[in-house]
């Protein structure tokens, strides 16, 4: 599986590195197609978001639901996102100009970029209540799935039998048979056969490891998720019905709270280091 290699700048490097004019971005690079989205965006923080501050701040929830879904009707939460699944296929400078745009929108700029990827997910029932939701983005974690059932069974899954790999292909499958938008992205990989059984997901996280061992692979690499096969019917979950699937479900349980106390420890050493300056 070639890639290509191109360059890529990090941070402020081309202050102090020598480097190609063509590879730094700069506004008066943008296309027409790039201020046109610039300009939407602008107008809609400064006609829409900014009058609204105030509520806003007050956390107005109302308010904040109803602007981050004329967002979504302006194309402004898919900018980047293919056709197929409700985006508008623009590219990632468009993405960017979008953000910096929203930027100015004060608080309501969190609460945009808020709505881009719900991630600890471990179990059925979160992608069924996030698909309802309408949430854009999920990130089921393959090899934290895989890790748990290794460590509980003694089993080391290879293929198609990975828990991790089957969630993913179950998740997919009942998001394409039921013509939900949410996009599935697996995450969290242990090895190269579970990417591999996952050839076809909307969006892969893949470490450069192991992009580096799939760069080294040149045999054809079979597409085996895609729109159209069968999946399950579509569901909705009260609270109460969501809780017990979750409750159930003993794998998802015990790492959706290890990942939120892992996450909560992981921002109370950033709180110090900012107290620290």
């Amino acid at each position: 599986m070639p890639t290509s290699e191109t360059s890529q700048l990090r941070g402020g490097a081309w202050l102090i590195e020598s480097t190609d004019f063509r590879e730094v971005l700069t506004p008066e690079r943008l296309t027409d197609e790039h201020r046109l989205i610039g300009n939407t965006t602008q107008e809609f923080v400064e006609q829409e978001v900014l009058p609204e501050l105030n509520r806003l701040e007050q956390h107005d929830w109302t308010i904040a639901r109803r602007l981050i879904k004329r967002c979504g009707d302006l194309g402004l939460l898919g900018v980047d996102v293919p056709e197929v699944y409700g985006g508008l296929n623009l590219d990632k400078i468009s993405s960017l100009v979008v953000s910096e745009r929203m930027a100015t929108a004060a608080s309501f700029g969190a609460t945009f970029g808020g709505q881009t990827n719900l991630t600890l997910l471990f179990s059925f029932a979160q992608a069924v209540a996030c698909a309802d939701a309408g949430v854009f983005l999920i990130s089921p974690f393959v090899g934290r799935i895989y890790d748990w059932y290794k460590k509980s069974t003694g089993t080391d899954y290879v293929g198609a039998e990975d828990p991790g790999v089957q969630s993913v292909t179950r998740i997919y499958n009942y998001y394409k048979a039921n013509d939900y938008k949410t996009v599935v992205m697996g995450a969290s990989f242990r090895n190269v056969g579970q990417i591999e059984q996952l050839a076809g997901c909307d969006r892969l996280t893949i470490s450069p490891e192991l992009l580096g061992k799939l760069s080294q692979d040149n045999a054809e690499l079979p597409r085996l998720l895609s729109p159209g096969q069968a999946g399950e019917a579509r569901q909705s979950l009260n609270e109460a019905q969501f809780r017990w699937a979750l409750n159930e479900d003993a794998m998802a349980t015990e790492k959706l709270a290890e990942g939120i106390r892992l996450f909560a420890r992981d921002q109370e050493k950033l709180e110090k280091q900012f107290s620290a300056l």
